[in-house]
């Protein structure tokens, strides 16, 4: 049995300290005012598990592919592991490595995701708060299921898995949709109240108008050129597995929508001169994210979109309890990123980043192929295949978005800027 220290919470109170400098280093940069306001948001997420561990107040882990609104309409301190671990690597890139370490010292098979062997690590060492119970989802993987697992085998914590099915037909999200009444009736059980159903509609409310304000900027996003920093897409992932329900996302994705706005109503872009539209179609380096800064600043490369940014649910019917629950599973179990892509048939991933590549007006993909993401790399042999048939320039390098020694920041963004300067700028002047 893994021995856990009891929680000490100095090391995320550095990651705070840092989160809450970055308006004071970069207020002064008009295109990094999302950046701002992510670091503001979750540097105020963080520090409210921290208050709410002190208080002994119920934390709930969540898993990514499961939002966080029913923990707030129970009052219950939502805790997504993933985020604990992957967002403090924008201010700390290396902070990852030792919690990883120590997990494959205490014998985690170096195959399970690197996400899920840093939560283990924190919780050896004492760098997490404990979860009161755990709330995670069958989707996206088959390492997510056992990292939780083993995870609820340390904690002895109570944990409810919502299964998703492995189709997308009316069944099946029927059936999603009895697992959320099945959640419902487990929160219950856990927190010794009933769901205030006024409580939760407002709290779908309150998701919603963020998801409104973020498919607006998505939708801007498809301008030539892009008004909307390269990172957002990013961001949008962290915010939805935290905050999605949260006045202070909402917030945030406000503030993403004035920046586009301002830059799309003057036709600007927000790279001096746009000269390559790509799709990160997975996801970005959290350590490194601020290098996507320097590409555009530098090489005039702006990400359009990626996977974890590329949203195609709607706001949520509030009107009736049946009809949030049915709004509920319908996004939860056909629309949730990486959840939708990685759960069932590799077609929806291709025709995702097909369909994304058109519509956002993409001249090449970059693919960070994540260590963990088995299902990834199994379809990039495909993926190759149709992006030489379609003549769409396609680079796909290894990396893990948590830890850097795997290959280094150096060695992919070597490659990176040479794919953009000899392979896809010569195309795009052949093209013209």
């Amino acid at each position: 049995m893994l021995e856990m220290k009891p929680f000490n919470p100095k090391e995320m109170e550095g990651v705070i300290a840092a989160l809450e400098s970055i308006p004071g280093a970069l207020a002064a940069i008009p295109t990094e005012r999302p950046t701002v306001a992510a670091a503001k948001a979750f540097a105020g997420h963080f520090a409210s598990i921290l208050k709410a561990h002190e208080e002994g107040k119920q934390i709930s882990y969540n898993q990514f592919c499961f939002y966080p609104e029913l923990m707030y309409a129970f009052d219950i301190q939502p805790l997504c592991p993933e985020a604990w671990t992957i967002i403090p690597l924008v201010v700390m890139p290396d902070l990852a490595q030792k919690h990883i370490d120590v997990a494959m010292d205490a014998g985690v098979h170096s195959e399970l995701c690197s996400a899920d062997r840093a939560l283990i690590g924190e919780l050896l060492t004492g760098n997490v708060p404990a979860p009161s119970f755990i709330v995670t989802s069958s989707q996206p993987c088959d390492n997510s299921r056992m990292g939780y697992s083993m995870v609820q085998q340390m904690t002895k914590a109570p944990l409810f898995m919502v299964d998703s099915p492995y189709g997308e037909t009316e069944d099946c999200i029927a059936y999603y949709e009895n697992q959320i009444w099945r959640l419902i009736t487990f929160l219950e059980q856990q927190t010794g109240k009933k769901l205030d159903w006024d409580k939760f509609r407002e709290v779908m409310e309150e998701s919603n108008r963020a998801t409104e304000y973020i498919l607006e900027v998505n939708e801007l996003r498809k301008m030539v050129p892009c008004p909307s920093d390269g990172k957002v897409p990013t961001f949008t992932f962290f915010g939805n597995m935290t905050l999605l329900g949260h006045p202070s996302l909402t917030t945030m994705y406000k503030t993403f929508l004035d920046d586009a706005k301002e830059r799309a109503l003057q036709k600007q872009g927000v790279v001096p001169k746009e000269k390559i539209r790509a799709i990160w179609f997975y996801t970005m380096i959290s350590w490194d994210i601020m290098a996507q800064s320097r590409l555009q600043q530098e090489l005039g490369h702006i990400n359009v979109m990626d996977m974890f940014g590329y949203l195609t649910y709607r706001p949520i019917d509030t009107s009736t309890p049946d009809k949030i629950i049915r709004g509920l599973a319908e996004r939860n179990h056909l629309a949730i990123p990486m959840g939708r892509q990685g759960r069932g048939f590799t077609d929806v991933y291709f025709d995702d980043l097909f369909y994304v590549y058109e519509e956002w007006k993409a001249d090449c993909v970059v693919l960070a192929g994540h260590d963990g993401c088995k299902w990834l790399k199994a379809a990039t042999g495909m993926l190759r295949e149709m992006c030489r048939k379609k003549g769409i320039p396609l680079l796909f390098f290894d990396v893990d978005i948590l830890d850097p020694r795997v290959v280094s920041g150096e060695t992919y963004r070597a490659l990176v800027e040479d794919y953009l300067t000899a392979v896809v700028e010569p195309s795009l002047l052949e093209k013209k």
